[in-house]
C-alpha cells in the first residue's frame, strides 16, 4: 500500500476523528501509536530540558536526556534524525569529537536507509556534518559533502537512478527481443516508482511511472502509480482519469478501485464507492486498509452491522489493529448491543489504561445496558 495524502482522508484520519490511541497507519499496531501519542508531549519537555543544560554547558545532563529519548524511540522504530544531530552537538561541546562523528554517520546511514541515497531530507543531516568537519579542520572531508548535498538538490526532477540503469540494459528497439524486454521493464518500472512514492518524492516517482506506460501502454499499474501523483498534486481530474483506465485495464487493481473510491467519496457518490471497494475486497481479501476503508463507509451510511463484520475480519487478520475494535465498538453503540461494546472498549481500556478516552467509552456504553428486571 502507499501512502494516502491530504487530498483523500486517510482511514487513520477517518478513525481518529472518534477513536484516540490509533496505528500510524491501519498496518501497524496501536501499542506503537499509543505509545508515541502519550510520549510526545514528554519528550518534547525532555528536549526543552536538555536544551536549557546545553545552554548552561551542563553537557552531560543533556547528552543522558537525548540518549533515552532515542533509546525510546529506536525501540517504536521512528525517526531519530532531530535527537541524533542534538546529542552529536552536545558532544562535540564535550570534545567526544570521535563520538560526535559516529553518530553524524549513523544520522546519514539512518536516512539512508529509510529513504534513499538521494533525497533532499538527507541535505539537513549532511550540512550539520558538513559544518562539523569544518569546525574540527577536516575541510577536504567537508568540501566532499558539500559536493554531495549539490548533488542531491541537483537530482530534484530527474530520472531515479534505478530506471536509468534499468534502461541501460535495453536491446536495440528492431532487435526480437525489445517487446519482452519492455513489459518486462515497464512492470520494473512502475515498481520503482512506487518506491519513490513511498518515499515523497512525487516528481521521480512520476518519470518511473511514465516510463512503465511508455514501455507498455497496458500496464494498469503505471496508471495507478501516476493517478496517485496527481492526485498528491490535487490534480484530481488527471488523478481520475488514470485511476479509470487502470481498472479498465484490470478490474482486479485493488489499489486503484481503493483510489477511486476515495475519490468517490469526496463527492459524495457512496454507492459508487462501495462498488469499488467492493471489486476492492474481492481482489485483496486481507488488505487492512481497504477493509477499513469498507467498514468506515458502512459506518457512515449507518450500516452498523456490515462494519462491524468487515471490522471482526480486520481484528481477524490482525487481533492487534485496536483502530479497528474501537470502531467496532462504536459500531455496536449504534447497534444499540451495548454488552459488545462495553467487551471491545474494556479490552481497549485494560491495555492502555493511561487513555481516559477508552474509558469513558467503556462508561457510555454501559450507560446504555438496561438494569436486568428480577
Amino acid at each position: 500500500m502507499t501512502a494516502k495524502k491530504a487530498s483523500f482522508l486517510s482511514l487513520s484520519l477517518l478513525v481518529l476523528l472518534t477513536c484516540p490511541a490509533l496505528a500510524l497507519t491501519p498496518q501497524e499496531t496501536s501499542e506503537i501509536s499509543n505509545k508515541v501519542r502519550t510520549s510526545s508531549g514528554r519528550w518534547m519537555a525532555e528536549e526543552a530540558k536538555a536544551r536549557k543544560h546545553a545552554t548552561g554547558k551542563r553537557y552531560g545532563q543533556a547528552a543522558i536526556i537525548y540518549q533515552e529519548i532515542l533509546k525510546e524511540r529506536t525501540a517504536l522504530g521512528l525517526d531519530l534524525q532531530t535527537e541524533q544531530l542534538a546529542l552529536a552537538d552536545i558532544l562535540e561541546k564535550q570534545h567526544q569529537i570521535d563520538a560526535a562523528e559516529t553518530i553524524y554517520k549513523q544520522a546519514i546511514a539512518g536516512r539512508e536507509a529509510s529513504e534513499g541515497d538521494e533525497n533532499l531530507t538527507l541535505v539537513y543531516s549532511l550540512q550539520a556534518y558538513s559544518d562539523f568537519l569544518a569546525r574540527n579542520k577536516n575541510t577536504a572531508a567537508a568540501a566532499t559533502i558539500k559536493k554531495r548535498i549539490a548533488f542531491i538538490n541537483n537530482q530534484v526532477g530527474k530520472a531515479p537512478k534505478e530506471l536509468t540503469t534499468l534502461l541501460k540494459s535495453a536491446p536495440a528497439k528492431t532487435s526480437a527481443q525489445y517487446k519482452t524486454w519492455a513489459k518486462e521493464s515497464a512492470v520494473k518500472a512502475a515498481q520503482i516508482g512506487q518506491l519513490y512514492l513511498k518515499r515523497d518524492q512525487e516528481p521521480r516517482a512520476f518519470i518511473a511511472f511514465q516510463k512503465a506506460i511508455d514501455l507498455d501502454a497496458t500496464i494498469s499499474d503505471g496508471y495507478e502509480g501516476r493517478g496517485e501523483v496527481y492526485k498528491r498534486s490535487d490534480q484530481l481530474t488527471k488523478a481520475g482519469l488514470d485511476f479509470d483506465k487502470a481498472i479498465k485495464l484490470n478490474p482486479t487493481n485493488a489499489q486503484a478501485r481503493l483510489n477511486r473510491a476515495l475519490s468517490l467519496r469526496v463527492k459524495k457518490n457512496e454507492k459508487a464507492a462501495l462498488s469499488d471497494l467492493n471489486a476492492a475486497v474481492a481482489a485483496a481479501p486481507e488488505d487492512l486498509d481497504i477493509l477499513g476503508y469498507r467498514a468506515k463507509l458502512y459506518q457512515d451510511t449507518a450500516r452498523p452491522e456490515l462494519a462491524i463484520k468487515d471490522y471482526s475480519h480486520a481484528l481477524k487478520l490482525n487481533p492487534a489493529a485496536e483502530w479497528a475494535r474501537c470502531q467496532r465498538g462504536l459500531c455496536y453503540m449504534d447497534a444499540k448491543n451495548f454488552d459488545q461494546a462495553v467487551s471491545d472498549f474494556s479490552a481497549l481500556a485494560s491495555k492502555f489504561p493511561g487513555d481516559s478516552n477508552y474509558l469513558e467509552l467503556k462508561n457510555k456504553a454501559l450507560k446504555g445496558i438496561k438494569p436486568k428486571t428480577q
